[in-house]
């Protein structure tokens, strides 16, 4: 479980930097294959590590970050908002029940995405505002 996550949890938005890792596939609740992305080394606007990796949904506010991964640009860092989710994670299922459950933290309702390049004339970072806005 992801203490620090579920200590957050009421604040409501909060500001989250993680580094975009690999794209994998999981199973959704209709047993079709849904695409997830890993984030690694979530931190909180102090710098502190609130767990080293979290899930994240493909949705329309996060099709940019699954953008990124496609094109092989995994470490990059990314800073973005996002509330604090809890969630039922069942681990192993025998055709008729479920056998394990336990209760996790993740991020959701993520928006207001940026992406930090190394810029290549003056080798310092900058950051792009990708989000897809309606």
């Amino acid at each position: 479980m992801r203490k620090e996550l579920k200590k957050i949890m009421p604040t409501g938005r909060q500001i989250f930097t993680a580094v975009v890792g690999r794209i994998g596939v999981k199973n959704n609740y209709h047993g079709f294959p849904e695409e997830t992305l890993i984030l690694h080394n979530l931190k909180n606007t102090e710098g502190k590590i609130l767990t080293d990796h979290i899930w994240v949904n493909k949705s329309k506010n996060t099709t940019i970050l699954f953008d990124i991964a496609s094109q092989g640009l995994t470490n990059q860092i990314v800073t973005f908002s996002g509330r604090v989710m809890k969630y039922t994670k069942t681990d192993i299922y025998d055709g008729m029940n479920f056998r394990s459950k336990r209760i996790d933290y993740s991020i959701g309702y993520i928006k207001d995405i940026l992406v930090h390049f190394e810029n290549t004339e003056t080798n310092k970072p900058t950051a792009i505002n990708l989000t897809h806005h309606q």
